[in-house]
């Protein structure tokens, strides 16, 4: 997917596949109220029927697999099945591809990857594969294993320092408190003392100290960020401090005696109710926090648990919690970004009703075309400009029906030649078809317009001029891209000019050819020069009616 996104293909080629997929993960993430349900076929925007009738071949036995490539971070590929008459998520994989590559010092991180299955009970269960011997290899280079040893020691010593202040300020207020408490009361005042205590302590340092107090925690245990007071109180709580530091002892000597495969212990996992509808970390619940509980008096388990997270932190291998939550985030902005035009946008009425509420889309066939230009003059305004550029010789003038009742109105077009004032729904259908795209160009921000086959009844000089905006628009706007499903050669014909004219790059441009093969539908990508020319051919058949008529 570039800026613009051109797809092309025979009818039934799969074109709106494409886009219907994006829509299906749009009304999932927009419309679905249970968290449970993995994907929704039929809402507002579209209705794909049940299982059986969109999943290849009616096979209820397979899967349907949607992949995510972001340039931000991560690969992710969900798999969902139909299972006891239910839709489920069955399995995914994925790797922190952008990320690793950034940060990781493990030569082979591309081997680093995560993945899940559905367990039962709607609960998805990931795991971070384990992958101690390439960490072993990392270590066979000795300058390596001593910058690791200083770094333990370096943490060490700021455990030690903040143990000290912990120990002290803990004194201080339990001898301060001497008031007789249940057991409940005995929680709730070791939470409060706790946050009390890191306050004091994080204040103390910012005056003392060069080191940034959230730094002094993070560096005890690296993936337990400071406001997690409850797991680092109940880790003080069973372990004295003199214990705490004879772990960093016992860890530094395994490192130093080639024992790091031991210490290691990958097995993070997380369960999660839905990845796709992730909309907070409420749904994430580290089993990290669980072993902790279950393993705080063995004091080799807690070893290994630590020089994990610092292990991991040294050698910037991700971790899963923040790995969804990132990529999570991106999903669900990036897909509620779509906006969809139909092929066959609403025919023109003779008098509207303003609802009250502000559009925030012209809608998928255009029905809030004219409550837009009722609303915003400022769109009105850029909309007429456009016309004049485009050579439509209309003037638009959205009008109360009378002076009491201004919510009823009618959109009227004044003809720039004749000096005649007529309704839209006399004036021929092609105004009625192009006019919503240009509206909702103007009306969208921060959005991916998705338009069926925007030429339809459009003569071909406006189809050049329609590919003329669509490049104008995402010039205007950063945040601006479309996906157009086209048969137009007209529009793919302005494309290469504004390249050889150097106002258009081919980066900026991706045109994807679909084909039916036997085995299914193949997407392929054709590529241009910078001078605008292909330089994958074009499949047989294609824009190439107009040579066999002439010449044939």
């Amino acid at each position: 997917m570039s800026r613009i996104t051109l797809l092309f293909g025979a009818n039934s080629s799969g074109k709106t596949s494409i886009i219907q997929a994006l829509l299906m993960l749009k009304q999932t993430i927009t419309e679905v109220t249970d968290p449970t349900t993995v994907l929704l076929p039929n809402g507002s925007l579209i209705s794909l029927g049940n299982f059986r009738e969109f999943v290849h071949k009616h096979d209820i036995e397979r899967e349907i697999q949607i992949g995510l490539e972001s340039n931000f971070q991560n690969k992710m590929l969900y798999a969902f099945q139909l299972r006891n008459d239910i839709l489920e998520m069955s399995n995914f994989e994925g790797i922190a591809e952008k990320w690793l590559e950034k940060n990781s010092k493990i030569d082979n991180w591309r081997s680093i990857r995560f993945q899940g299955e559905n367990k039962g009970s709607s609960q998805y269960h990931v795991d971070l594969i384990n992958y101690t011997a390439l960490f072993d290899e990392y270590f066979k280079k000795k300058e390596r294993k001593t910058d690791l040893i200083e770094e333990l020691e370096k943490r060490k010593d700021y455990s030690q320092r903040t143990i000290e202040l912990l120990e002290g300020e803990t004194k201080i207020l339990e001898e301060n408190n001497h008031k007789e408490k249940n057991e409940e009361e005995k929680k709730a005042y070791y939470r409060n003392m706790m946050n009390i205590l890191f306050a004091n302590i994080f204040k103390s340092l910012q005056e003392g100290s060069e080191t940034d107090p959230s730094e002094e925690f993070r560096h005890i245990f690296s993936q337990l960020p400071p406001q997690e007071f409850e797991l680092t109180s109940k880790l003080l709580k069973h372990f004295s401090g003199d214990q705490i530091l004879k772990i960093f002892d016992e860890i530094i000597e395994n490192v130093k005696n080639n024992s790091i495969s031991s210490l290691l212990d990958f097995k993070e996992e997380i369960s999660i109710q839905n990845p796709l509808l992730l909309r907070s970390s409420s749904f994430l619940e580290s089993s990290q926090q669980t072993r902790l509980e279950e393993e705080t008096k063995s004091l080799a388990q807690i070893m290994k648990l630590v020089f994990t997270n610092i292990f991991r932190d040294y050698c910037a291998i991700p971790s899963l919690k923040r790995i969804f939550e990132y990529s999570n985030r991106e999903i669900n902005h990036q897909i509620s970004r779509l906006i969809f035009l139909g092929p066959l946008r609403r025919e023109p009425e003779r008098y509207y009703f303003f609802s009250g509420n502000v559009p925030l889309n012209v809608g998928k066939k255009g029905d809030k075309t004219a409550e837009t230009l009722f609303y915003s003059k400022d769109i009105q305004d850029a909309v007429n400009a456009k016309l004049n550029d485009l050579g439509i010789d209309y003037h638009i003038n959205v009008t109360p029906v009378s002076g009491e009742t201004k919510d009823i109105f009618s959109v009227r077009l004044l003809d720039q030649i004749l000096k005649t004032d007529v309704s839209i729904s006399e004036v021929g259908f092609g105004v009625s078809q192009i006019l919503p795209i240009i509206v909702q160009s103007y009306l969208s921000k921060s959005s991916t317009i998705c338009i069926e086959q925007p030429e339809i009844h459009i003569h071909p000089g406006l189809q050049t001029k329609l590919a003329q905006l669509f490049y104008e628009r995402i010039m205007e706007n950063n945040e601006l891209q479309y996906i157009i499903e086209t048969h137009s050669e007209h529009i793919i014909l302005r494309y290469q000019k504004l390249i050889r004219e150097k106002v258009l790059t081919p980066e900026d441009l991706s045109v994807l050819y679909l084909t039916r093969k036997e085995g299914g539908i193949i997407c392929k990508e054709l590529k241009m020069d910078q001078k605008g020319d292909f330089i994958d051919q074009w499949p047989e058949g294609f824009f190439e009616e107009a040579f066999r008529e002439r010449f044939g």
